[in-house]
């Protein structure tokens, strides 16, 4: 189940991508992606409704975003570990920074939220 919606995503993050089946998919595996850099805490806690809104608004934005990188990047995020491909006369170089799971602007939404913290 997806933090956002097609309707958030359009009228709250103002995104471009149409609202479609594709972009439920988008947004279901960008919350997917969330669940991964947040160590599962929002399902561990009891689920979204159990954060405060503040904290609420800011993972639905970060599913929003991570939605966007996940259309721009065509999926590239899931070639983490790959350091480079070719096709033909199409050569790809990833650095480490190419590889990110997550949207550098998801993570900017993110961090205010504690939700990313490793701690020791």
């Amino acid at each position: 189940m997806s933090y956002a919606d097609a309707d958030f995503y359009t009228n709250t993050y103002g995104g471009a991508l149409p609202a479609d089946a594709a972009l439920e998919q988008l947004l279901a595996r960008a919350s997917d992606d969330i669940d991964r850099a947040t160590f599962g805490r929002i399902p561990a806690q009891g689920g979204l409704t159990v954060l405060s809104p503040f904290c609420q608004k800011q993972v639905q934005l970060a599913v929003c975003a991570q939605a966007d990188y996940l259309q721009t990047t065509g999926g590239l995020s899931d070639l983490a570990g790959v350091g480079s491909y070719r096709i033909g006369d199409v050569s790809l170089q990833l650095d480490g920074a190419s590889a990110l799971l997550l949207a550098p602007r998801a993570r900017g939404y993110l961090e205010p939220t504690a939700l990313l913290y490793r701690g020791v």
